[in-house]
């Protein structure tokens, strides 16, 4: 994969976007060469294909005034795709040539054309426009895309809009209007291949802010970087609420291990070093997001069967994990950064909702103060002692997948420690590994026991002889196994955060900025 398919993954791109691409990137010429010359011609296409706002659907204008001339110099049939997508390398001398052979035939068959030195000239009723051949190479890889995207779907129907266009080709506005047309159709193509963040135009601002903070030739993401932006960008709408922020940087996140696990190497895959047109290199925190796509356990949990079993207790078991859960290895790469969103960003969405109901400035003032804010050291712990309800549960969701004997796998690894109940019960092993009867006994008894301390739904004896209980068990253990490793995961990057700082004093710093930055944005003084 050459750079500029590469950069489509950094910018969010999937799959499916990124595979229409590599068709071009990829394509050779007779000779053997590149059809499409890497830069400009590749690298242009892949900024067009992500780039956000002004003017971002200008090429669209350009191909369909591009278009109407090859539909006015050749009466072929197939005129456009013999134009667009001749086998030869694609060039201005190239285009240039095919243009003066179609016209060898019999010159223009509409009135309003003209060949120059530099491209094509067009004469509208109601405007003028001119297509360099220099920019053809472009304009025709562009149309190649256009024409293969999702394994040819929408080229019918780019034919259809390019034939009507003809039909009012004098009119300047029926370019306009095929131009809008295709446009449209992009846009619904981006919004299914493309990160949230890269479709809006945040991903931009977010790059150049990173690039430039960054050691030449590469972007380094870290929880400053979280705080920094916000505090500079926080006046525009687009970024007036930190957790927004802390979204767009985990988008990036992943769009660096996207580009990683692209290339298939041990660290994040060279996007280039080319700082004048943007381009540089990830950083390895790429490395830090595993090759799977990250699910929240508590969303396995939601889903039928485990859904029947009560596992955690709305307010006071999962309430405060959600967003750890949610996040994932987000919120390990950057701990500090989501222990602030734990914090303010409550405190955020409360300002927030006080003035779309009216509450007024007093209630304003009091939150901005973040005298509510939960101070880190309480978060930490929180989380610390949900830990430990997880791990009763995955001894009581072992007792429940073996409480019969006949129902112990013939083979399981032995037991490591009480946390590591679950991993007894899913895994396979050889028979050499079997722990001795007693260790089972006693990991039997510790199960039951942890079992019939908890009374919620589905915790029950009785409803044990469900097929489908015990099939919401063996998923739910799985989800808890997953829960119990991010938070032990995350309770390892706390301890980390400032070298062993104490999160208290980082704590009440953070809480000054956060005041700091509430009572400008919402326009209050604490001191009123």
């Amino acid at each position: 994969m050459n750079a500029a398919a590469r950069s489509l993954f950094i910018a969010g791109a999937e799959a499916g976007m990124v595979e229409d691409f590599r068709v071009l990137s990829d394509a050779t010429a007779p000779d053997g060469s590149p059809r499409y010359q890497e830069r400009p011609v590749l690298t242009d296409l892949a900024r067009f294909l992500v780039r956000a706002g002004p003017n971002r659907d200008m090429a669209f204008y350009e191909l369909c005034h591009l278009v109407n001339a090859v539909d006015a110099s050749d009466r072929a049939r197939d005129r456009r795709n013999a134009f667009f997508l001749g086998p030869e390398r694609a060039s201005a001398a190239r285009f240039r040539q095919r243009l003066d052979m179609a016209l060898a035939k019999g010159g223009w068959r509409r009135t309003g054309f003209s060949r120059t030195e530099q491209g094509v000239a067009i004469r509208y009723a109601d405007g003028a426009f001119t297509v360099s051949f220099g920019r053809m190479p472009f304009l025709a890889a562009l149309y190649e895309f256009l024409a293969g995207m999702e394994d040819f779907s929408f080229y019918p129907e780019l034919q259809i809009i390019f034939d009507e266009m003809a039909q009012g080709a004098g009119d300047i506005k029926a370019v306009q209007t095929a131009s809008n047309r295709i446009a449209s159709h992009f846009r619904q193509y981006r919004r299914s291949h493309l990160a949230p963040i890269r479709q809006d135009g945040k991903f931009d601002l977010l790059f150049g802010f990173l690039a430039a903070r960054s050691p030449a030739g590469r972007v380094q993401v870290d929880d400053a970087a979280v705080l920094d932006f916000w505090s500079e960008k926080s006046a525009s709408g687009d970024f007036r609420s930190y957790r927004t922020v802390f979204e767009a940087f985990v988008h990036f996140l992943r769009a660096l291990a996207e580009s990683a696990r692209s290339e298939s190497m041990a660290r994040a895959a060279s996007i280039g070093v080319d700082r004048e047109n943007g381009e540089v290199e990830p950083d390895d925190s790429a490395a830090d997001f595993d090759g799977a796509e990250w699910v929240s356990p508590l969303k396995v949990l939601d889903e039928e069967p485990a859904a029947a079993i009560k596992f955690f207790t709305k307010e006071n078991e999962r309430k405060p994990i959600e967003i750890l859960m949610q996040y994932g290895p987000a919120a390990l790469r950057l701990p500090l950064a989501f222990l602030r969103l734990e914090a303010f960003g409550p405190v955020q969405s409360a300002i927030t909702t006080d003035l779309q109901v009216g509450r007024g400035a007093d209630s304003v003032r009091l939150r901005a103060s973040c005298d509510e804010a939960a101070p880190y050291g309480k978060i930490v712990a929180g989380f610390g002692e949900i830990l430990e309800i997880i791990r009763r549960l995955q001894k009581a969701a072992f007792y429940a997948l073996h409480r019969n004997a006949q129902n112990i796998s013939p083979g399981v690894h032995a037991l490591r420690t009480p946390e590591s109940a679950f991993d007894l019960a899913r895994e396979n092993a050889a028979d050499k590994d079997l722990p001795a009867p007693q260790e089972i006994e006693r990991l039997m008894a510790e199960s039951a026991k942890a079992f019939r301390s908890i009374s919620r739904k589905g915790f029950d004896e009785a409803g044990l002889r469900d097929e489908s209980r015990i099939e919401g068990f063996r998923i739910g253990a799985g989800a808890l196994v997953a829960a119990a490793a991010q938070i032990e995961r995350y309770l390892a990057a706390a301890g980390r955060i400032g070298r062993g700082e104490n999160l208290e004093g980082r704590f009440h710093e953070d809480r000054r900025v956060f005041s700091q930055k509430f009572c400008a944005l919402y326009e209050v003084s604490t001191h009123e």
